[in-house]
Order: C-alpha cells, then structure tokens, then sequence
C-alpha cells in the first residue's frame, strides 16, 4: 500500500470509529437502561452506574477518535495552504 492509501484508510477509520461511538453514546445517553431492555440482563443491580459509565466511555472514545481524525485529515490529506504571493507557504498553514 502506498503511504497516502494508508494514510485514507486511516483518517476514514477514525471518522467511522466517531461516527459509532457518537451513535452509541447518544442512545446509551437518551436510554440509560437499553442494556437492560436488550439483554434483559441488570450488571449494576438496576441503579444505572453502568450504563452511565457507557455514556461518559462512549463520548470519550467519540472525542478523542474525532478529534484525532481531524488532526490526521488536516495533517496528512489537507491541500497545502497557498502563500500571499501564490507559492506554497514555507510554514505549511496560511
């Protein structure tokens, strides 16, 4: 694979990974008891600890991946910002 295939793949992953987590945490934030609803399972004994754990988890993976996408699109697949004068800028952002 060539590094800006590789690179793609991996600014695509991260977005993917964002995308999910921020789905899981908004359905484990609007229904903080779905384990229980879907399982029929209780872990935390019905008071709800657990699935409020899921919620900070899911929001912390959909932050840090969507941030780390971000970073990595800007980084590595971002055009080169263009100078004043129309030559590329030697400091790499405008």
């Amino acid at each position: 694979m060539t590094k800006l295939i590789w690179k793609r793949l991996v600014v695509r992953s991260g977005a993917l990974l964002c995308a999910a987590s921020t789905v899981l945490f908004a359905l484990a934030f609007v229904d903080p008891h779905w384990i229980e609803s879907l399982f029929e399972v209780s872990p935390d004994g019905s008071s709800g600890e657990a699935e409020w754990g899921l919620v900070v988890a899911f929001g912390i993976v959909a932050f840090v991946s969507g941030t780390l996408t971000w970073v990595g699109h800007r980084r590595w697949l971002a055009p080169p910002s263009i100078g004043v004068s129309g030559l590329p800028d030697p400091g790499g952002r405008s």
